[in-house]
């Protein structure tokens, strides 16, 4: 439904990241931002591993490009933009990074990447940095709220296209902007907005650089505003603002609710399984299937997974020849947890992948639309998962997967996911724990902290 706008959205949004850090702070927004930067740093530490030998090909072959800013697990450093870069794919590869599911995006990748980027030239406050961690993670769910479903189904990543905004606004609250530079550099990055879910389909292994280059021109966005250009109006809710221009109307009921609610930091989901966030209700579900005393793999004649429209577009593909496509698919990521009760880095490797049991699976799997579970979204994002056996069949549903707000990990259970994750990385246990305790109590190790990322 289009509306005739009255109130500048931009200004709107600014003013709810300010309120939050000026005014609402309390210990449970303080200790959420502090948990979005313990899952982040793990994530994204696996991320640089996994990438290890494509960033020494970009650095070798596109450089020099001299600068102290580090790229995180490599130990290396670079200039400001091109650490920016790589870090934004590091946190994003794994398909392991936070989300939101109302704005339907991964806030912590871009915008923790781009304020540990400012980390050379802003002096880092413990507290203050976890305050630009859940301001930038406001404006950028604010604006993600009043542009979905629309926007997805448009075939734009949202990660993209209001991360560079989340970036910039963190940004800006780090360095303390006044207003009118806050807003320019809030404009900048709107303009600076693009990202295509298509990087993700087929055999593309681009989703990544969506993240990377929304980091890349929230920071761009967040320095030019420093030379105090004028800006807009209202850069989202003008005639050829953002949303208009993305979107093609202004939805009254979305841009509400996305003002009136707050707080989205402590909204966040944290992942557990390496793939889409659309896919993990069916891949809990199989998993659950799996452990059913009648269950057996060698009698399975098909599989039926039903959920919401939005999860099937894009993800209902059975053949994948990499481990990106795979993570996109829900009838690869049923049949691989059905196969080896696995779903993390290690389920989506080559042999996995090309395993004859997990393909001939897969084209077992009929993925379906139930109407009355695409009418919960985004309340509830569900999915029900039917084994078909020889002899009978075994369903379960799930509504909320692991790590949802309303189905959250445990302190213990997060642990163990950074644990694991620096493990990957190649770091000791020894070495995980003392980085995991530096993160904990960030306020006596802010140094120590930056130390153990690089």
């Amino acid at each position: 439904m289009s509306v005739r706008k009255t109130e500048n959205l931009l200004d709107a949004v600014i003013g709810k990241a300010v309120s939050l850090v000026d005014n609402t702070w309390d210990d449970a927004i303080r200790d959420a931002a502090l948990s979005c930067l313990l899952d982040y740093v793990g994530v994204t530490l696996a991320g640089s591993a996994f990438l290890k030998k494509r960033h020494e090909t970009f650095l070798d072959k596109v450089g020099p490009c001299d600068g102290s800013y580090p790229i995180i697990g490599m130990h290396r450093t670079a200039d400001a933009y091109t650490a920016a870069l790589l870090n934004g794919l590091s946190s994003h590869v794994l398909e392991l990074d936070d989300g939101h599911r109302y704005g339907m995006l991964h806030p912590g990748a871009p915008i923790i990447t781009g304020l540990l980027s400012s980390s050379r030239i802003d002096p880092l406050d413990s507290e203050h940095f976890l305050k630009a961690i859940a301001a930038g993670y406001e404006a950028m769910i604010t604006l993600g709220r009043m542009i979905q479903p629309e926007h997805k189904k448009r075939g734009f990543h949202a990660t993209a296209t209001c991360g560079s905004f989340g970036v910039a606004i963190a940004i800006s609250i780090l360095r303390r902007y006044p207003p009118k530079r806050l807003r320019s550099a809030a404009s900048a990055a709107l303009t600076a907005s693009g990202g295509l879910l298509a990087m993700g389909d087929g055999e593309s292994q681009l989703k990544p650089y969506n993240c990377a280059q929304a980091v890349v021109s929230g920071i761009t966005a967040a320095n030019i505003a420093l030379c105090e250009y004028g800006s807009p109006v209202d850069a989202i809710g003008e005639k050829r603002g953002f949303i208009l221009s993305f979107n093609g109307g202004l939805d009254s009921c979305c841009i509400e609710d996305a003002l009136r609610d707050g707080c989205y930091i402590l909204g966040v989901f944290k992942k557990v399984y390496a793939s889409c966030r659309h896919i993990h209700p069916a891949i809990e579900a199989a998993l659950a299937i799996r452990s059913e005393p009648d269950f057996d793999l060698k009698a399975i004649a098909s599989i039926v997974i039903e959920t919401y429209d939005l999860a099937i577009s894009g993800h209902d593909h059975s053949v994948a020849g990499n481990a990106s496509s795979a993570k996109m698919s829900i009838p690869l990521s049923v049949s691989i947890a059905l196969c080896t009760g696995e779903s993390g880095i290690e389920a989506f490797r080559d042999d996995v992948l090309q395993s004859q049991q997990v393909r001939m699976l897969a084209s077992k799997v009929k993925v379906v639309e139930n109407k009355d579970l695409s009418l919960l979204v985004p309340k509830k994002r569900s999915a029900i998962v039917t084994v078909n056996l020889a002899s009978l069949s075994i369903a379960k549903r799930v509504d909320y997967p692991k790590g949802e707000p309303e189905n959250p990990l445990a302190p213990e259970e997060l642990r163990c996911k950074f644990i694991d994750l620096l493990g990957y990385a190649g770091r000791s246990c020894q070495e995980a724990e003392k980085l995991f305790e530096n993160v904990s109590s960030l306020e006596a190790n802010m140094s120590e902290f930056l130390k153990g990322i690089e």
